[in-house]
């Protein structure tokens, strides 16, 4: 039931861009229920859709993010941009973490353990790590597009955890 959220405030007005960020998992041995997490890039306006206090004052986060229809990992499940799911359990809710990425053009609503993690899921445990593991998201408009995630876990070279080229995603998300 914890809930986090970290976002840039104003639009990025480039479709040329990279992220790079470091992230821990923790947890037992055992099947870790639902945890996930997302990264977004998405063209709708977070601060203006998210109301906290209406959060606080329900007191159950998930009841408040399906009010507010973000209910996808803090977001909308039509979506509208890419979506890079960090997941623990996999479909059959066995401890097995991977990496979906999925583009979304706000028409498809997109499911946890139904479209995520997808069938082209990178499976990599990212869990329980001695130090933190990063991420690499690099996006470009060259030669028809491309979307490319990397992940690097301690004391090893970065691998492809997301790979979609003949995409374009347009400034301003």
């Amino acid at each position: 039931d914890r809930f986090g959220a970290w976002f840039h405030r104003e639009p990025i007005d480039t479709d040329d861009f990279e992220v790079d960020f470091s992230m821990s998992f923790e947890g037992s041995s055992a099947p870790a229920g639902d945890q996930a997490m997302a990264l977004w890039y998405v063209h709708d306006n977070y601060t203006a859709s998210f109301d906290e206090k209406a959060a606080i004052k329900n007191r159950n986060w998930l009841q408040s993010l399906d009010a507010q229809d973000l209910s996808l990992l803090g977001n909308r499940k039509k979506f509208s941009g890419l979506g890079l799911f960090f997941t623990v359990p996999d479909k059959q809710k066995s401890l097995n973490p991977s990496v979906t990425g999925i583009v979304g053009d706000g028409s498809k609503e997109v499911k946890m353990f139904q479209d995520v993690p997808a069938a082209d899921a990178k499976y990599i445990n990212f869990r329980n790590t001695e130090k933190p593991v990063v991420v690499k998201l690099r996006v470009s408009p060259k030669k028809g597009g491309s979307i490319v995630a990397e992940m690097q876990l301690p004391g090893q070279d970065f691998v492809k955890v997301f790979s979609k080229t003949g995409t374009v995603l347009k400034a301003g998300g």
